[in-house]
Formats: structure tokens, C-alpha cells, sequence
């Protein structure tokens, strides 16, 4: 046995140590280069159809791997006999040989002219084949296969290796699993659950872990851990080219924006590829980051975010991927549990908030109507009072009647049994009609209000749904423009009505955050003891969203608010057709 032999082989027994796809990759390049042929490969035995899967291939030509191809049982059953055989398939001439003639689509693809194949037994059983290829014709001598054979042996002490690692691995994976599964549903905390999701991976998935969250589609990291130390930690979380970019190829926004994992077994190798943003890549490698996965997640049925895990002392292999996979289920899982648990006690917050106001505002007008009722019964209201207490009692009812009417609302916005009766209108007239019908609210507010709609603006609409829109809006003016003038205005434009409704009472009726005011119970600061449901303005949008509309809110300082109404005109060509024919038609004199 000559002495590069030799060597070769001591080479070979240095890789029982690493991991399973630097071992295979090695040992193919160490075999090439060895008995100098073109193409090395190992094939595994697969069944369910009979078949050799090509796990890996090495070209010395180019220095590439490559893997995938399959050779079926069915279309080549001399050579899947030869390999049964447990004999070295010596051919010289592939083409003329009966165990390779079958090979002909592939030898003619590749150009084989000699092929040295070696069949890998484990246990009793075939488990693949080491194949040689050379693209000149060769005759191949005792050496060749004695080394051949000797190869074939590290290759099956590496399988064995693997087998070990593989039941080591599993049972590891059960204790981890378990263990990242009772840290993540211990508490219901989101940042404790955020936290421990990269505690918990790190060492068994990575060296390091980080987790991006989505929020208005934008990622933000908000955890990260290190295997070695708090300070490296520190330095991957606030190193600039590293912080999720969604306008970037990087780990974790690939994978969210394809919504499947983003393996990157080496990120040299992704870098020379172009496979990731340069700079991001660069940057990675400058942290020593040799190998790294990214799981997305969702919370619901939205993307949620992705965790990536990186390793800088080994390569993460097929098996680590599936198992990140799974662990991000869970991570996935007790996210989702924190965020219901979140929305379940704001839930029931605004329900105790919304009883409380509801018991409230319910209790005012029935304590006058109480005392009006038993005033008219006892006979001691003077005539000349009847008429003042019966309007009293009026109002009441009406401001009952109001607060039923919104809360019924609310149920069926909730409900999603919203539903809307179109007709013709004139937006300008109805207007006029809710206006009118707060005369009494508005005169004991001393205000005034102005309706600016000069002309008709006629739509397809629900008129009691939009009676109740402008109402909610003419009630929130009044209650924070008490003592100012209030303006109506109707607008029609080219493709939607437009109805702004304007006080000067303001802004301290809005919260710092305009869209709050919009939300279920939401409510303006309180001032000068001002109630309400916190229903009135949500009530608005969901009824103006049903319309296929939108509601603007404009806050000026000591000036005022206006909240603007945009509202499509609905089938606005079958009533001009309606009015087009109605015109044309004859009529009897």
C-alpha cells in the first residue's frame, strides 16, 4: 500500500469525530482525490419503490456536491442484483457490460466510461453503494480496490456513528422537548414565554437564538440568547447589519415572507452563492455563525414572527432542523396562549367597565323619570307644570330608547349579524331630520347648530343605520362642545358623500391615541363629569364600515374636532337609470 494510500486513510480515520455531513463530504473528497477518479457518490437503499437515492455526490472537476438523483429498481435489475451480491462491480466499459447497460440514460447523461462501485452493508442488510465514475476508460487494478474497499469500511464505521448519534439524538430530544414544553406553559407572561423561547434552545439547537416578532409588517427582535456569554449576546443584538430587515434577504425575513424554514447549512457557502444579502451575510461569518436555520411561526391565522438558531462549532444538519421545527410549534403554541389570555382579561376588563357605565348611565335618566312619574301620581304638580314634566319624561324615554338602540347595535356588530336595508335618500335631508330631532339636546347644551347642505346628495344607503351614525355624531359634538357653536356639513363628491361634523369644543374629547376612541367602550378623556358607553364612536365606524366607508377624525388644539364620514355611493347607476326611465316614461294628461 504506497504512501499517499496510506495517508488517505489516516485522513479518513480523523473524521469519526465530526458530525455526519462534514464526514460523508470528506470522505468523498479524500476517496476522489485518491484514486483520482471524477465523480464519487454515495447512494442509499430506499423501498417503496426499490430504488438508490443519491444522498450525496462530489465532482472534483468543479469541487461541487451535489444530491438527489434516483436510479429505480425496475428500470436496471442486473446492476440492483450485482449490488445484492456483496461484490465489488468492477466495469470498464459501462456500455457493454450486462450489470451497467441498463444504465445507459444515465451513463450517457454523465458520460461514464468505468465505474467502481462497492456495496455498504450494515448489519445484514444493504444500505447503499459507494460509486466511482471516470469519463475515460479505466481499467481499474488491485490497488483501486483494495482502497475502494477500505473506504467502504470508514463509511460504514461513519453509518454506524450516525446510527449511535441518531438514537443519542432522540432521546435527548424527548428530554428537551419536555423541558422547553414545562418552561413555556409555565407562565402566560409574554415577554417570560418570549425570553425562555431562546433560553431553551440554546444549547441544543444553536449557540445562538433569536426571535423576531411581525408587528405591522416589520420584524422586531425582542429576544436573544447566547450560548457563551450575556456580553456576545448583547453585541448579535445590537449589531446593526444583524437587526430583521423584511426589505432584506436574511434569515428570518425569507422565511417569514415564504412562510417556510430557511436552512443555510453554510453560510460561506449561502454567501459566495448569493443566497443572502451580503452585508447580512458578511456579518454572520464576522461572529463566527459557520451554520444557521430560521423557523416561521404564526399567532392565529397570521405570520407571527420566526425564531433562527445558529451555531458557530458545527454544522446543523437535517435531523436539528426538524427538531427546531418542532420546537417552534411549541414556542408558537404559548405565544398564541399569552396573546388569547392578554385579549381574555381585556375583555373582561372592558366588560366590567362596560357594566359599570351601563348600570350608570341607566341609572340617570330612570331616577328622573322615578321622580317625574311621582310627581304626576301624587296630584300635586300644578297644571301649568304637567306639560314641563311630561316633556322631562319624554326625554328620558328618548335617552333610554338611545342607549338600548346602541347597545343592541353593539350586539350585532359583535355578532356578525350586522345587516344592512338600502334605499334611495337624500343624505342632505336626513341631515336636516337628525338634527332637528336633537333640537332639545342641543338648546339645553346652549349650543347652536349650523347644517351646511345646500344640496341634495342622493345615494344608495341604509337610512335607519345612517340616522344612527349622524345621531352618535351630533350626541358626541354636543356632550364636548357644550356652549359653542356646532356645523354640519354635507358634500358630494365624484365618487362618495362626504359628512363632517364640527364642534369648537376642543380636544380633550379624544384620547392621545385617535384610534382608541374608535374601539369598543372607548372613551375620551374625562372632563367636567362628561358619561357615556365608550359605544357611540365604535358603533359609528362599524356602521360607516358596513357602508364600505371610512372615518377620519382632525384634532386642532383649543379649535375643535371634526370628524369626517366618507361613504360610497352605493348602486348610484341603478337609481339614475330608475330616475332616466321614470322621466321618459309617458304619461297620462
Amino acid at each position: 500500500m504506497g504512501t499517499t494510500t496510506v495517508a488517505a486513510l489516516l485522513r479518513l480515520s480523523a473524521l469519526q469525530s465530526c458530525d455526519w455531513a462534514t464526514t460523508l463530504e470528506q470522505i468523498l473528497r479524500v476517496d476522489s482525490e485518491t484514486l483520482g477518479v471524477d465523480r464519487v457518490s454515495y447512494w442509499t437503499t430506499r423501498r417503496d419503490p426499490p430504488r438508490f437515492f443519491c444522498e450525496l455526490g462530489y465532482e472534483s472537476a468543479g469541487d461541487v456536491f451535489e444530491r438527489g438523483t434516483v436510479l429505480e429498481q425496475r428500470r436496471s435489475p442486473a446492476y440492483f442484483d450485482a449490488v445484492r451480491e456483496l461484490e465489488i462491480i468492477d466495469v470498464v466499459d459501462v456500455e457493454n457490460d450486462p450489470r451497467t447497460a441498463e444504465l445507459r440514460p444515465y451513463i450517457t447523461e454523465r458520460r461514464v466510461r468505468s465505474l467502481l462501485d462497492v456495496p455498504i452493508w450494515v448489519g445484514g442488510e444493504p444500505v447503499g453503494v459507494l460509486c466511482h465514475e471516470s469519463l475515460q476508460t479505466r481499467r481499474w487494478t488491485k490497488a483501486d480496490r483494495e482502497f475502494a474497499l477500505a473506504v467502504a469500511h470508514v463509511l460504514v464505521a461513519a453509518l454506524q456513528t450516525r446510527e449511535r448519534t441518531r438514537a443519542e439524538f432522540a432521546e435527548r430530544r424527548s428530554v428537551f422537548l419536555n423541558q422547553a414544553a414545562t418552561a413555556l406553559t409555565n407562565t402566560l407572561d409574554q415577554e417570560r414565554i418570549e425570553r425562555a423561547a431562546v433560553t431553551q434552545a440554546v444549547p441544543m439547537l444553536g449557540d445562538i437564538a433569536m426571535l423576531d416578532l411581525l408587528d405591522d409588517e416589520a420584524l422586531e427582535r425582542v429576544a436573544v440568547a447566547h450560548d457563551d456569554a450575556a456580553d456576545e449576546a448583547y453585541e448579535i443584538e445590537n449589531e446593526p447589519r444583524l437587526r430583521p430587515r423584511m426589505d432584506r434577504t436574511q434569515l428570518s425575513s425569507q422565511a417569514v415572507r415564504l412562510q417556510s424554514t430557511v436552512f443555510v447549512p453554510v453560510v460561506s457557502r449561502a454567501l459566495t452563492r448569493g443566497e443572502l444579502d451580503p452585508d447580512y451575510a458578511r456579518c454572520l461569518l464576522d461572529v463566527e455563525i459557520q451554520s444557521a436555520v430560521a423557523v416561521p411561526f404564526k399567532l392565529g391565522r397570521r405570520p407571527g414572527g420566526a425564531l433562527t438558531f445558529c451555531t458557530t462549532k458545527r454544522r446543523l444538519e437535517q435531523s436539528d432542523v426538524r427538531l427546531a421545527e418542532e420546537y417552534v410549534e411549541l414556542v408558537s403554541a404559548a405565544l398564541e396562549n399569552a396573546r388569547l389570555y392578554a385579549r381574555a382579561r381585556r375583555a373582561i376588563r372592558s366588560r366590567d367597565e362596560f357594566m359599570s357605565l351601563a348600570s350608570h348611565e341607566l341609572r340617570t335618566p330612570l331616577t328622573s323619570l322615578r321622580a317625574s312619574a311621582e310627581a304626576l301620581a301624587s296630584g300635586l304638580v300644578d297644571p301649568s307644570e304637567v306639560e314641563p314634566v311630561a316633556r322631562s319624561v319624554v326625554r328620558q324615554v328618548d335617552r333610554l330608547d338611545r342607549l338600548a338602540q346602541r347597545i343592541l347595535d353593539t350586539v350585532e356588530i359583535d355578532a356578525g349579524a350586522l345587516q344592512l336595508h338600502r334605499e334611495h335618500l337624500d343624505l342632505s335631508e336626513l341631515v336636516r331630520n337628525v338634527a332637528d330631532e336633537h333640537a332639545d339636546g342641543i338648546e339645553r347644551a346652549d349650543c347652536t347648530v349650523e347644517v351646511d347642505a345646500p344640496s341634495p346628495v342622493e345615494g344608495d344607503w341604509d337610512p335607519g343605520r345612517l340616522r344612527t351614525v349622524i345621531g352618535n355624531l351630533v350626541e358626541n359634538a354636543i356632550k364636548f362642545g357644550k356652549g359653542r357653536p356646532i356645523v354640519i356639513r354635507v358634500v358630494g363628491h365624484a365618487d362618495e358623500a362626504e359628512i363632517s361634523v364640527i364642534d369648537r369644543g376642543g380636544s380633550d374629547g379624544f384620547p392621545d391615541e385617535e384610534s382608541s376612541a374608535f374601539e369598543r367602550y372607548g372613551r375620551g378623556r374625562p372632563a367636567r363629569g362628561r358619561g357615556g358607553l365608550g359605544l357611540g364612536l365604535y358603533v359609528v365606524r362599524e356602521l360607516v364600515r358596513a357602508h364600505d366607508g371610512e372615518v377620519h377624525v382632525i384634532r386642532r388644539p383649543d379649535a375643535g374636532t371634526t370628524i369626517t364620514v366618507e361613504l360610497p355611493y352605493g348602486d348610484r347607476e341603478r337609481w339614475s337609470e330608475g330616475r332616466d326611465a321614470e322621466a321618459t316614461r309617458p304619461h297620462r294628461g
